[in-house]
C-alpha cells in the first residue's frame, strides 16, 4: 500500500474481532492480518485496501501450488479448475465456520470499476462476466498493477510447503503465481519470479504456478465494540521508535553548496571529474513528481520531468546565482569520438538531468550507498517515505516506454510504472569549479 497507512480505528476494528493485525516494515511495505489455516498454520493477509467496513486482502504468500485449467475447453475465469478450488476446496480446508461468516461473496465488479485494462505489450484483458460471484479468488491484470507499487513489491515468496510444487524457470526465491485475468486471445496471465506482469499464449493453464488467494472480509459486531474503540481511540498511542541514522560511502565524499532552494542552499554530492568539468548530484531527494503520462510511452527527452526541471528548476535555483551550469553535451566534446557520458543523451540546451539506471550502477555500486532521504528544504508534496528513506527516479526505460526504472527506499534498483507522482528527483548537473568553490 503505497502512502497510504491503515487507521486507528481499523486496527482497533479488526483487533476487537480476534484477528491478529500486525505491521510489515521494508520488505513489504503494507499492513497485514493472520485469518485463518492453511497446510497447519495461520495465513498471513496483506491488506490492500478498505472500503468502509470490508478489506481487501490478498495472501502474504504463496500457499499452493495449482494448475489455472485442466478441461482443454473455451478457458473462462467463472469455469476454472482453480476457481473451483479456491472456492470450495481452500475456502473448507482454510476458514472455519465463524471465519466463513466474515467472508462476503463479490463480483469483479463490486471489487473494482467497470474496465478494462490494457497492459504494455499484450492484448485488451477480459474480465469475468458480472454474475460472478467469489469467496475467494485471484487478483486481475489491472489489481496486481494497482495495488503494488513495483515489481519487487509484486514478487512472490512460497511457503516451504508450496515452493516445492511450483514449476520454475530459474533458481530464484520468488516464484510465479497465478492472475485471474485472460487475454482476448485466451491468454493465461501471471506475475513472473521477477515481479513482472506477464500475459502469454504459450504458458500453458496446466502449468502447477503458485497461488495466492484473496478475500473480501468484513465484520458485523463493531456497535458492540463501540465503547472500547471509542475509549482506545482517545488513548495517547506509543510512539515508534526512530530508525538509527544509516551512514553510506556518499555521507564522506565531496560536496558542495550551490544554487537555492525554498530559501536553502542546495547540497550536492560531487560523483565525478572530467577535465574542468565536475559531476554532482543532489545530496537529498529535492521533490516528487511523476516521470510520465499515464498509458504514454515516454522517453526521458520527452518525459514532463525533463520539461520541467528544463528550464524550471535551472532557471529558478541556478541560473544567475553564480554557478557555471554547462550542457552535457559540451563535457562530451572533449571526449573521444563515440563516448557517452552521464546525462549525454539529452537535448543540446538542457542541464539539468537525472542519472540512468548504468551511470548509477556504475558511479554507486554499492545498493547500501544509494539510499537516500529528504532534506529540511525539500518539497514534500506527494512524498513517500520509509523509515526516512525515498525513492527516486532514473531517466532509463526497459521493456516498455510506461516503465522507468526507480531506486528504492533500500538501494535496489527495479521498473516502476512512470506516472505515479511519489517517487523523487535527485537532480544532476555538470558546472566548472574553480579552487575556490
Amino acid at each position: 500500500m503505497r502512502k497510504r497507512t491503515l487507521s486507528f480505528l481499523l486496527s482497533v476494528f479488526i483487533a476487537f474481532q480476534g484477528v491478529l493485525l500486525c505491521s510489515c516494515r521494508k520488505d513489504d511495505a503494507c499492513d497485514f492480518v493472520t485469518f485463518g489455516h492453511y497446510d497447519g498454520k495461520p495465513i498471513d493477509w496483506i491488506i490492500l485496501g478498505s472500503n468502509g467496513d470490508t478489506y481487501l486482502l490478498i495472501s502474504k504468500y504463496i500457499l499452493d501450488a495449482r494448475p489455472y485449467d485442466t478441461s482443454h475447453e473455451e478457458l473462462k475465469w467463472e469455469n476454472s479448475d482453480l476457481r473451483q478450488w479456491l472456492n470450495e476446496d481452500f475456502y473448507n480446508q482454510a476458514f472455519d465456520d465463524e471465519e466463513k461468516t466474515r467472508i462476503i461473496a463479490t463480483s469483479p465488479y463490486d471489487r473494482r470499476p467497470n474496465l478494462t485494462q490494457t497492459i504494455a505489450g499484450t492484448d485488451t484483458i477480459v474480465y469475468p462476466e458480472d454474475d460472478v460471484l467469489d469467496k475467494v479468488f485471484l487478483l486481475t491484470t489491472y489489481e496486481a498493477k494497482d495495488y503494488f507499487r513495483n515489481d519487487t513489491a509484486r514478487a512472490g515468496k512460497a511457503t516451504a510447503e508450496a515452493k516445492g510444487k511450483i514449476k520454475s524457470s530459474v533458481n530464484s526465491e520468488k516464484c510465479i503465481w497465478w492472475l485471474s485475468s485472460l487475454g482476448n486471445n485466451g491468454a493465461s496471465s501471471f506475475v513472473d519470479e521477477k515481479g513482472q506482469i506477464t500475459v502469454s499464449e504459450g504458458i500453458p493453464t496446466e502449468a502447477n504456478y503458485g497461488v495466492r488467494p484473496v478475500i473480501v472480509m468484513t465484520t458485523d459486531y463493531f456497535e458492540s465494540h463501540k465503547e472500547n474503540i471509542e475509549r482506545l481511540m482517545t488513548a495517547t498511542p506509543t510512539p515508534e521508535p526512530t530508525p538509527d541514522p544509516r551512514e553510506t560511502a556518499l555521507d564522506y565524499a565531496e560536496t558542495v553548496q550551490l544554487g537555492y532552494y525554498n530559501g536553502s542552499d542546495i547540497e550536492w554530492v560531487v560523483l565525478d571529474t572530467l577535465g574542468e568539468y565536475t559531476l554532482l548530484m543532489s545530496k537529498y531527494v529535492l521533490f516528487f513528481e511523476p516521470y510520465g503520462y499515464k498509458d504514454v510511452d515516454t522517453s526521458w527527452n520527452n518525459s514532463p520531468l525533463n520539461n520541467s526541471i528544463n528550464p524550471g528548476f535551472y532557471n529558478s535555483h541556478l541560473a544567475g546565482r553564480g554557478v557555471v551550469v554547462v550542457s552535457p553535451k559540451e563535457v562530451g566534446k572533449d571526449l573521444p569520438e563515440g563516448s557517452v557520458w552521464a546525462g549525454m543523451d539529452t537535448p543540446d540546451n538542457f542541464r539539468v538531468f537525472i542519472l540512468s539506471k548504468e551511470e548509477m550502477e556504475m558511479l554507486i555500486p554499492n545498493p547500501s550507498d544509494r539510499v537516500c532521504g529528504t532534506a529540511d528544504y525539500s518539497d514534500m508534496t506527494n512524498a513517500y517515505e520509509n523509515d526516512g528513506y525515498c525513492n527516486y527516479w532514473l531517466r532509463s526505460n526497459e521493456s516498455s516506454a510506461q516503465t522507468t526504472y526507480v531506486v528504492w527506499e533500500n538501494g535496489d534498483i527495479s521498473r516502476e510504472y512512470n506516472y505515479y507522482d511519489w517517487v523523487g528527483v535527485r537532480p544532476c548537473i555538470w558546472v566548472k569549479l574553480d579552487s575556490e568553490s
